[in-house]
């Protein structure tokens, strides 16, 4: 990061021309993703039209992304996403066993171990994957 001089000289001629090499740190520009989660359908009924995903954590594989969430107040099972670069998101299936079958939940945080995937909510869920 900073400005270099090149100079070249061959036969008697010379030139040189300032080079500036600059970076946006990390985390400092962002862009929204149009292909992002936003909504999904929750189904029907009076006053039913969509529900916001509401994503609350996110982990890199090595080669994906995984984002995790819930709905939050409407009777649905938690929301996983996964994304190979960011821009393109497929929703996964998140199976729900236990006494809160059917219950609103939603995954607040995922770690990545190396090998395994570890997601934790809200109702005591702990759910794994390869």
């Amino acid at each position: 990061i900073g400005a270099a001089t090149i100079t070249a000289a061959a036969g008697g001629l010379s030139a040189s021309a300032t080079l500036t090499v600059s970076l946006t740190p990390p985390g400092v520009a962002w862009n929204y993703v149009t292909s992002s989660p936003v909504m999904t359908s929750c189904g029907s009924g009076a006053g039913c039209a969509y529900v916001n995903y509401r994503l609350s954590g996110t982990t890199w594989t090595g080669s994906q992304f995984v984002a995790v969430g819930g709905p939050g107040a409407v009777v649905s099972p938690a929301w996983v996403f996964t994304s190979p670069d960011g821009a393109t998101w497929t929703s996964r299936t998140v199976t729900a066993t236990g006494s809160y079958l059917g219950a609103s939940y939603t995954l607040l945080a995922v770690a990545w171990s190396g090998t395994t995937l570890v997601a934790a909510g809200d109702h005591y869920y702990v759910y794994v994957s390869p």
